[in-house]
């Protein structure tokens, strides 16, 4: 703000005010709220987001970023924004969570090769999927089609001198509109394996953040549990017993090998070295020892600049972003309620929509492709 303590102090006692100018500048850089709320009689209650994590250790949870609390936050408000879209309506349904969890058995490995049934994924689509680019897309609109929202953004903090977060996903559980947050600084074969981390804990009705490598040191002895289990389906869910096994008959383990199948599969080698490692073909120590010269291909994505509406198309839900105009031209939103939604102005609202008929389309051509 640019101000002595002494005035903020000044302003926060009552004794003086901030300007018009400066008060935007506190809505919407600092405290990221409405204006609106800072002319309400009293502070609005607000939701403990953070609180529904339950299976993190508490000082996991009051360590995060505010970043982190500013997108938990952002997705609480897709989950109030999805309901008022649908209304009575009902909202495409997810993957009957609880029946198909209570067939597994307890296994991650199972429950992965039931999950990929209900999503009618075969292996033999995913094998002819051209790239990783196009795997994650696929993967994130057969997630979005069966009820679960997934939207994307940068964990980083917009900052000069900000780092990229240890922060690799969250989900947040409801019944009707789960969401899955996918931090867009990662590398995309990265994004594919949080996705299904996120989705193991919708699975199993918890919200949960996935780290790049979970502190341990922190964590309870169930939370440790549970992040292993969707470690274990994540890697299950992407890369098939069945096929892995069949490829992996009288195939020697070794830098090359890993590098094909990864290829294969269109998953990380670190992916790669899981499956192996969870089917008993390597030791603790081969992993260990192998795991921090690959883990650095599911991290980080080069830098760049990017089209404003492409980035926005990709940050949002095709779903959500489908509900929103399709309510539009029923006419029971306004145009202005529509840009509230997509979070754009009134202004840009034409060109993102045809920005988004223009990549469905493509997206439809590149995942059949062409």
């Amino acid at each position: 703000m640019k101000k002595r303590p002494s005035d903020i102090e000044a302003w926060e006692r009552g004794e003086t005010s901030p300007t018009y100018v400066q008060l935007e500048t506190l809505a919407y850089s600092i405290y990221k709220r409405p204006i609106a709320l800072f002319f309400f009689p009293d502070a609005p209650e607000e939701e403990d987001i953070v609180g529904s994590f339950r299976t993190l250790p508490e000082g996991e949870v009051n360590n995060l970023p505010p970043r982190i609390h500013y997108l938990l936050r952002k997705a609480k408000s897709y989950q109030i924004c999805l309901s008022e879209l649908y209304g009575t309506e009902k909202p495409p349904k997810g993957a009957g969570i609880i029946h198909l969890r209570s067939d597994s058995g307890g296994s991650a490995h199972i429950l992965a090769e039931t999950i990929r049934s209900h999503l009618g994924i075969r292996i033999e689509e995913q094998l002819a999927w051209k790239d990783e680019n196009v795997a994650f897309k696929q993967w994130r609109k057969a997630l979005s089609e069966s009820g679960v929202y997934v939207f994307k953004d940068s964990f980083k903090a917009p900052t000069k001198d900000s780092q990229d977060s240890p922060l690799s996903s969250f989900c947040l559980y409801d019944p009707e509109y789960p969401i899955i947050y996918i931090n867009n600084n990662n590398s995309i074969t990265r994004q594919s394996f949080s996705l299904f981390h996120e989705y193991a804990h919708l699975l199993m009705n918890t919200s949960g953040i996935e780290y790049r490598g979970y502190p341990g040191s922190r964590s309870t002895d169930d939370s440790r549990r549970l992040e292993v289990f969707c470690n274990q389906f994540a890697s299950s869910f992407l890369v098939p017993t069945e096929d892995f096994l069949l490829r992996m008959t009288d195939l020697e383990v070794n830098n090359s090998s890993v590098s094909k199948l990864g290829s294969r599969y269109k998953v990380s080698r670190e992916v790669i070295l899981r499956r192996l490692l969870d089917e008993g073909m390597i030791s603790n120590d081969d992993y260990n020892s192998m795991r921090p010269e690959w883990s650095t291909d599911s991290q980080t994505q080069g830098k760049g600049g990017g089209d404003y509406y492409r980035t926005k198309l990709s940050y949002l839900d095709g779903q959500y972003t489908e509900a929103v105009f399709r309510r539009y031209y029923q006419g029971t939103i306004s145009l202005e309620q529509a840009a509230g939604y997509l979070d754009i102005k009134v202004t840009n609202l034409p060109k993102f929509e045809q920005y988004f008929l223009e990549q469905d389309a493509k997206e439809v051509r590149l995942c059949q492709g062409a």
